[in-house]
């Protein structure tokens, strides 16, 4: 890969469509063909839906891949699970009763089936032995994963309520380069 050659992260769009899964155990995923982009084509991506990321590092932490790709959770302002709380007092989702405590919102996830571009060398994911979330991505290599995240709420409300509810988002997530070269 020529270090000029641009990569993007996508989430939805022209290029790769991430859509969130139909049931919590099957992941929807769509493809479009694109025109293949000039080598002097521009970086900016931010006109097509879903593409989350977009630049020329080859490598990224899996906390910081993630982080691109993570959800955005908005609460209706009547929300009973809220508690009356505003602002940083907040405090939804959850940590996992059985996790330490943090004074922080929580939203865990599952990196799955991370693929591996078989026209390169080299692998797509490097773990690190002692922090999961230091392993490293090579977005050189890496075509495609399933990334899951799960949201924990200490209670449901309204019909069929209930204690300790999970709420997951399953994602199809691809790393393609600018050029157009799949």
């Amino acid at each position: 890969m020529k270090p000029s050659t641009k990569i993007m992260i996508a989430a939805a769009g022209l290029v790769a469509l991430l859509l969130p899964s139909q049931s919590s155990s099957q992941t929807t995923t769509m493809a479009t063909a694109t025109a293949v982009l000039p080598a002097q084509a521009t970086c900016d991506y931010s006109s097509i839906p879903g593409v989350v990321w977009w630049g020329t590092k080859r490598q990224m932490t899996m906390t910081e891949f993630v982080s691109y790709a993570a959800p955005i959770y908005w609460f209706s302002p009547d929300e009973p699970t809220m508690n009356d709380l505003q602002g940083k007092a907040l405090r939804v989702p959850e940590i996992l009763p059985f996790e330490e405590q943090v004074d922080a919102p929580m939203t865990y996830y599952q990196f799955n089936d991370i693929g591996r571009r078989a026209d390169r060398d080299g692998p797509a994911f490097i773990r690190d032995s002692l922090d999961i979330g230091n392993s490293t991505i090579d977005l050189n290599n890496f075509i495609a994963g399933n990334l899951k995240f799960i949201a924990y709420f200490s209670r449901e409300e309204g019909l069929g309520g209930h204690a300790h509810d999970v709420e997951p988002a399953e994602f199809r997530v691809w790393v393609l380069p600018s050029t157009g070269e799949f």
